[in-house]
């Protein structure tokens, strides 16, 4: 389950429904289902798209030294990258071992 980020006593489910090849989106709030949307993987995958492109961007971003959005006016985006930061492990930076892999590649 995934809070609400206005707060209050909702959250998002989101269940795979191998029968129907959907994934159900559910809106609750407290122990009531208030909502529900069943997404066909074609469809699932245009959300993959979209959380890909917001984390490209939010990427560029930091790399481009403009940093994250002033506090308070941070945006969906924003919300969704604390929300995995939260459940994600530590991240390893291997671009070095990777640039080690390409240059002994590319002398072959």
């Amino acid at each position: 389950m995934l809070p609400d980020s206005r707060g209050g006593d909702r959250f998002l489910r989101v269940t795979w429904h191998p029968a129907t090849s959907t994934v159900v989106f559910s809106h609750w709030t407290g122990s009531i289902c208030t909502a529900s949307t069943p997404v066909t993987l074609g469809d699932a995958s245009r959300l993959v798209e979209l959380f890909v492109g917001a984390l490209r961007s939010l990427a560029k971003e930091a790399i481009s030294g403009q940093g994250a959005p002033a506090q308070g006016n941070d945006g969906a985006a924003a919300s969704l990258l604390r929300r995995l930061r939260r459940g994600a492990t530590s991240v390893t930076d291997l671009s070095h071992r990777l640039r080690v892999d390409w240059d002994r590649r590319a002398t072959r």
